[in-house]
């Protein structure tokens, strides 16, 4: 079996399941899978970049999760708390990074806690705070339309500069952080961006001025290609080519949600300001 067999075989596999839970529970469902998968992401983030070679290694990414995890349960039964539950995490973490540090032995290892709970926080909101948004958006009076249009915007772009880069690329986007993305590639996936805001507005969402949609989806999806990119930066900095391996082809759920993490919030602003 070829590596396209296994990406579009784990593609289809996928949404099947993705539907399959949407179809049956909508609003609960969405916030279920975006919670999943915003904990997974954040796992393999923090494998990623914490010190592995430090004992505190598990410890710290255990106590992060479970943190992650606290706060997914507060956002969906006490939204009203706001801020709360951001402040109890940082304090957590600081916390611990202070515990760690107290029973180190040199003023040269006192470094690597207070790194660990900067990435520790850093992914948090990255990743947990910003795929919150997700469920927002589907909250919103047309908010399945506009995360339909999202997800196309994100992963059609996706393919349109593939495609876009394959037939038209001379001009390398980011050499050193993605080799295979080029400057004709972005642009096609604008332009896709463009086009199918404007099919959908005429479907799905006459309500959104034409401009005002359009302007929204171009923006987001430039905001999607720099999410690919950081997650680039972040596994180039961390010298591993996926962040996992739970989707044949695909590498982790970080890979595969990384444009998502990014526009998901910046998609819903835009949508609470221009629409």
């Amino acid at each position: 079996m070829t590596e396209h067999h296994k990406r579009l075989i784990t593609a289809f596999s996928g949404l099947a399941v993705l539907f399959t839970i949407y179809f049956s529970f909508r609003q609960p469902g969405v916030v279920f899978i975006t919670g999943l998968l915003s904990l997974a992401a954040y796992y393999e983030f923090l494998t990623m970049l914490l010190d592995r070679h430090h004992p505190a290694f598990r410890l710290k990414r255990l106590f992060s999760l479970g943190l992650a995890f606290a706060n997914l349960v507060v956002f969906y039964f006490r939204e009203e708390l706001h801020f709360a539950p951001f402040f109890v995490t940082i304090l957590s973490i600081l916390l611990l990074a202070l515990w760690i540090g107290h029973h180190e032995k040199t003023n040269e290892a006192l470094l690597a806690p207070l790194k660990d709970a900067m990435i520790q926080i850093t992914g948090f909101f990255y990743i947990i705070v910003f795929l919150q948004y997700v469920p927002r958006l589907h909250a919103l009076p047309a908010g399945p339309s506009l995360l339909f249009l999202l997800l196309l915007v994100i992963w059609g772009g996706d393919s349109a500069a593939y495609y876009g880069g394959k037939n038209f690329g001379r001009h390398k986007l980011s050499p050193l952080l993605s080799p295979g993305k080029s400057v004709e590639g972005a642009v096609t996936a604008i332009l896709f961006s463009l086009l199918t805001a404007a099919a959908l507005h005429f479907l799905l969402l006459p309500q959104i001025g034409l401009w005002q949609l359009c302007l929204i989806c171009a923006l987001s999806n430039i905001v999607a290609q720099a999410g690919d990119l950081l997650e680039s930066l972040v596994k180039r900095a961390a010298a591993v080519k996926d962040s996992g391996t739970i989707f044949p082809g695909h590498g982790g759920v970080y890979d595969r949600f990384d444009s998502l993490i990014l526009a998901a919030p910046f998609f819903y602003f835009l949508i609470q300001i221009l629409a």
